[in-house]
């Protein structure tokens, strides 16, 4: 017998007589949605006793990692802020959108979340952390401690992947033609709403429609204008860091 995950169901067992020498027995996995009223116990717990003890057993940090690319052990995560020195406006843009308050809608809770998630304290779970930092899983991501803050929030490198390389390549005055390109091609991803139901899943966002989201969010996570612009600047930003 199971009881499911996240504490979203409660498993009913069955025992019916039926003459016989064994009963028939069933059991069911009963979704615990509408039909069931909020326990103001059972939330207590949850909201104090269950978070505190993750924040004891400090599961975030403990939580295994492995390397994003085995082959390339060297391929780490740098974070949102070392794009915005070639992408000023793709990054301004991104940190007006909730990706980038992901992590301090955990710590803080928000008034638009369900009732279970407007309370905030969630950032000691690694089931909630993992869609709301960047790289968690992944020994060079998000893991909970200083040195990784600056991976807290939903950033640009969940979907382009780690950025290192990229950034060294671009950064470097001296890189070839073909290394740029390169660079580019690494960080390329196709519009995909795989990408996005990777958290977007119908258990944590039921109501997801990528088309809405993509392009209609206020400011959208489509990059559009904010892309275009940044690479008029390129050829400047080029001559910066020649000289």
């Amino acid at each position: 017998m199971t009881v499911g995950t996240k504490g979203k169901h409660a498993g009913a067992l069955g025992i019916f007589p039926n003459g016989g020498p064994k009963p028939q027995i069933r059991f069911e996995l009963v979704p615990l949605d509408n039909r069931f009223a909020e326990s103001k116990e059972i939330r207590q717990l949850l909201d104090e006793v269950f978070l505190q003890r993750l924040k004891e057993l400090k599961l975030v940090e403990r939580t295994p990692k492995r390397p994003f690319d085995p082959s390339r052990p060297d391929r780490i995560f740098v974070g949102s802020e070392k794009c915005a020195r070639c992408h000023p406006n793709v990054y301004e843009q991104w940190t007006q959108t909730d990706h980038a308050n992901a992590l301090q809608t955990l710590v803080l809770g928000h008034a638009r979340n369900k009732p279970q998630h407007q309370a905030g304290g969630k950032e000691f779970n690694p089931e909630c952390i993992v869609c709301h930092t960047t790289g968690f899983n992944y020994t060079s991501g998000y893991d909970g401690t200083p040195k990784t803050a600056h991976l807290g929030g939903n950033g640009c490198e969940n979907c382009h992947r780690p950025g290192s390389e990229h950034v060294a390549i671009y950064s470097n005055p001296k890189s070839k033609p073909e290394e740029l390109t390169r660079a580019r091609w690494m960080m390329h991803v196709e519009l995909s709403e795989q990408i996005c139901k990777r958290c977007h899943d119908g258990e944590n966002d039921p109501t997801f429609v990528f088309e809405k989201r993509w392009f209609e969010s206020d400011p959208p996570v489509e990059h559009g204008d904010a892309a275009e612009k940044d690479r008029k600047l390129w050829p400047s930003i080029r001559e910066k860091l020649a000289n």
